[in-house]
């Protein structure tokens, strides 16, 4: 899944080249203006990765 435009949209220009298990590859349909960009969505199994010590989670 993978989404275009600027912050918070749901847009849809963009074509999957390829997806298997391992690797994603996307490109735009059309050129993105200033301030869009393509975002993509990923999920990985529960466990997968992991979840860092409590110091580490607010780092701002």
């Amino acid at each position: 899944m993978a989404y275009t435009g600027r912050r918070g949209a749901q847009g849809t220009d963009y074509a999957v080249i390829a997806a298997d298990g391992s690797r994603f590859r996307a490109e735009t349909t059309r050129p993105l203006l200033p301030g869009e960009g393509l975002s993509v969505a990923i999920a990985w199994p529960g466990g997968a990765v992991a979840i860092p010590p409590l110091r580490y989670t607010n780092l701002r």
